[in-house]
């Protein structure tokens, strides 16, 4: 009587939501031919083996991650160093099985848990169905996931917690902004790129509640005052982790505008300015029609309009302090998706929410 019970109400839950288990499936679906079949059907060589030097061109990564999960941290330099959330993770599966397996779990997670967050995210901006599912494929089928879908990396754990992030900033969620802001510092320090799209996304609601503030003597927005708080103890995190040095790369002080002499080149002649267009491109491929689709058509002076050439702002800065621009820059993503949805939904380019 009991299991009949239960059966009725499994059958009355799947009913019910049938449409967002479909779409679990599809994403669960996507996220293992990813971390794991794609590589082993290509016959990737650190499936079998535990070199993983052979496995991409990732190495100087691969050799700091793997000696922080093996709880080996100093012979571990800047900036690496302070990226220890993921190889923390890795090694709690080290007792029970060997590192390779324990990536792959953790990759499948970190990338499942984006295109679930995506999904939400783009929920939230009023976008249907069909537009959320074909979204979180555009997320999937990306040029730098590809990269990093079955290597020892942080990437897809940093595209996690951005999702998360922009997640807790349209639902006007504190914890969610909090939650991804402290733990997504200590996964990579580009997380302080997101924090400026707060304030641009919330512009309009900071300044009356300044306003409100000081003609009221009272805090008008508590959310709104939490949210910024959590930014704010980020900050510090960052920087205490680096013993109040503004370190970004390599131990370079931006504090005092000092940025790696190489990857300035990248801006130095016609041939090496092309070259960076073209991994700014490669970064979010299809996805520039939208921008480029409100630059043919009307711009809407809204706050999707400062995003975007905040987004570009953020390419340059990158291409500035990285050498492999499309991955450590496609976490960005949270901000064009949006806008290429937004484009192909509707020509007349209507403002989004």
């Amino acid at each position: 009587m009991k299991i009949s019970i239960i059966l009725d109400k499994f059958k009355n839950f799947i009913s019910s939501h049938h449409k967002y288990l479909l779409k679990i499936l599809i994403y669960g679906y996507l996220a293992f031919i990813l971390v794991i079949f794609v590589p082993a059907y290509s016959g990737f060589y650190w499936i079998n083996l535990d070199d993983y030097e052979f496995t991409t061109n990732f190495y100087g990564d691969i050799q700091y991650y793997e000696n922080m999960a093996y709880g080996n941290y100093e012979s571990v330099v800047a900036p690496y160093k302070f990226r220890f959330l993921v190889p923390f993770l890795w090694s709690l599966f080290l007792p029970v099985m060997t590192l390779r397996y324990s990536i792959l779990i953790w990759n499948f997670i970190f990338l499942f848990g984006s295109s679930i967050l995506a999904d939400r995210y783009l929920a939230r901006l009023n976008f249907s169905n069909l537009y959320r599912v074909f979204g979180v494929i555009f997320v999937n089928a990306s040029f730098p996931v590809f990269q990093v879908a079955f290597t020892p990396n942080v990437d897809l754990a940093m595209l996690f917690f951005a999702f998360l992030f922009m997640l807790g900033v349209v639902e006007k969620n504190p914890w969610m902004i909090g939650i991804a802001s402290m733990l997504g510092i200590i996964t990579k320090e580009s997380m302080l790129f997101l924090f400026p799209i707060f304030f641009i996304y919330n512009f309009t609601e900071i300044k009356e509640s300044i306003k409100k503030a000081l003609k009221e003597k009272k805090i008008p927005n508590k959310n709104l005052v939490i949210s910024i708080l959590f930014i704010f103890l980020a900050f510090i995190e960052f920087l205490a982790i680096r013993g109040f040095i503004f370190n970004i790369n390599f131990d370079f002080n931006l504090g005092k505008l000092e940025f790696p002499t190489y990857y300035l080149a990248h801006w130095s002649s016609f041939n090496k300015i092309l070259r960076s267009i073209i991994h700014i491109f490669l970064t979010l491929t299809i996805l520039w029609i939208g921008p480029l689709g409100y630059l043919i058509h009307r711009w809407k002076r809204g706050k999707w309009l400062w995003l975007f050439l905040y987004g570009l702002f953020a390419f340059l800065m990158i291409s500035l302090l990285s050498e492999i621009i499309t991955r450590v820059s496609f976490f960005l993503i949270v901000i064009y998706l949006p806008i290429f949805l937004n484009f192909i939904k509707d020509f007349k380019i209507e403002e989004l929410d």
